[in-house]
């Protein structure tokens, strides 16, 4: 059944590509706005690892700092009033066995889609972005795009997609929190993916974790940086991620 899906993904997208499309050419404007509209300033993409604190959203609430965040983020929103400058999610399983939830606990953050292509899983007041999966459905090293056209490079994790998207923004410290990049042997996801075990349901789990491809793709993002003269920092508490320089989060402010 996997390899069936996995035959038919190509052609499925080719399908609803109109639909994605027309969703970012309705909001292209607006995400055109973005472009270098935090030139110079620094932002925390936060990943949804077992390394991540309550405390440490906290401290990003407290020093006012500009944030990212994805997919089921929102099951911590209980434990914390912090909430992320700006939401992203792309994996279609997600935003379909979510959508009611997503739609619903959003609302506080600018919400950036890449839609599955469905339009019962559209989302009111999002801003949509496309992403060109030419080389990694093929397993070849990816590309680092500047959002020209409102399309990134998939690197096969939405983060990835949000340091193409920091980056179109003028971000030149970008700070990642939470990339602990810890699975399985088999890179399955399960409760111990999590900070919070309430995240993980089996139903909504998104595509497996493809870690030797982010790092790759994580390498190809620290070139492009260095290439422009932007940082990134790994604040991550521990975790496999050892691409870019690690920092103390704690140091931070």
């Amino acid at each position: 059944m996997k390899e069936l899906r996995r035959f038919l993904r190509p052609l499925f997208r080719l399908i609803v590509e109109p639909h994605v499309k027309a969703l970012c050419k309705e909001t292209m404007p607006i995400f055109y706005s973005y472009e270098n509209k935090y030139e110079g300033r620094r932002c925390f993409i936060v990943a949804n690892g077992p390394s991540l604190r309550m405390g440490d959203l906290e401290r990003l609430k407290k020093n006012n700092e500009i944030t990212f965040g994805f997919n089921r983020i929102y099951a911590l929103y209980d434990k914390t009033n912090w909430r992320p400058t700006f939401y992203i999610v792309q994996d279609p399983t997600i935003i379909r066995t979510g959508i009611d939830e997503i739609r619903e606990q959003v609302k506080n953050s600018i919400v950036f889609v890449k839609s599955p292509g469905e339009r019962k899983y559209d989302v009111n007041n999002a801003i949509y972005y496309n992403l060109d999966y030419r080389k990694s459905q093929k397993g070849l090293l990816p590309d680092f795009y500047n959002g020209s056209n409102c399309v990134f490079a998939d690197g096969k994790t939405v983060v990835y997609t949000a340091l193409q998207l920091a980056i179109y923004m003028g971000f030149s410290e970008i700070y990642l929190l939470g990339t602990d990049c810890n699975y399985s042997k088999d890179n399955s996801i399960t409760q111990e993916s999590y900070p919070d075990p309430r995240m993980y349901d089996p139903k909504k789990v998104g595509m497996p974790a493809d870690v030797n491809y982010w790092f790759t793709a994580y390498e190809i993002a620290k070139k492009y940086a260095e290439k422009h003269g932007i940082k990134i920092y790994n604040a991550t508490r521990g975790g496999m991620l050892e691409v870019f320089d690690r920092i103390i989060f704690d140091n931070l402010f």
